[in-house]
């Protein structure tokens, strides 16, 4: 692998785990219990996952068996990529009970697509087993654009853009200051 591609997958790691760990930072363990609270986020989550067509717009990666109460990440690919360029990290969130849908677009810097993609899970039967209070926003380079421009929705609880690409592409700056919910920018 690439170490280039290597860093990138960490970096959807680690946003990942931040995600998902939110709820540590409000129990206040962070530095208080021993060891390092999100070490066990580096692995593979216990969850199976596929990845399928969502309508033509979107990719989904999803844990095979979904139950109830699936949080939701939508992703923004960086500029002439596809969500197959990411896949390894898609499904890395996957596995830890995510349901990631990513916008089928080479350029997601509006968040538009991004939030079409929600559009479709809402309508969708399976959201009945989303939680649709918990819903993030990540991407790369021009989708960590799309991430923070699609963060302005009051749908979406968390966003941690990577890299956003932030001069022009449908980019419109002041959405650095308008997020619904709490960033981390990375």
């Amino acid at each position: 692998m690439t170490t280039p591609l290597r860093a990138s997958l960490l970096a959807l790691a680690t946003a990942g785990a931040l995600l998902i760990s939110a709820p540590v930072w409000s129990l206040n363990l962070i530095g208080g219990g021993s060891g390092n609270p999100f070490s066990k986020y580096a692995s593979t989550g216990p969850h199976t996952t596929v990845s399928e067509a969502a309508g033509s717009e979107c990719t989904v990666y999803r844990p095979a068996n979904l139950t109830s109460g699936h949080p939701v990440i939508l992703w923004g690919n960086g500029t002439g990529t596809g969500p197959g360029t990411y896949q390894g990290g898609l499904n890395h969130w996957a596995s830890w009970g995510y349901v990631v849908v990513a916008a089928n677009t080479q350029n997601a810097g509006s968040g538009e697509e991004m939030l079409g993609c929600l559009d479709y899970l809402t309508d969708n039967t399976m959201a009945s087993q989303l939680n649709l209070n918990r819903v993030g926003t990540s991407g790369h380079s021009q989708g960590g654009g799309g991430s923070l421009m699609s963060g302005r929705d009051s749908r979406i609880t968390a966003t941690a853009p990577m890299q956003p690409y932030i001069q022009g592409l449908g980019h419109d700056q002041s959405s650095l200051d308008q997020q619904a919910g709490t960033m981390l920018l990375l």
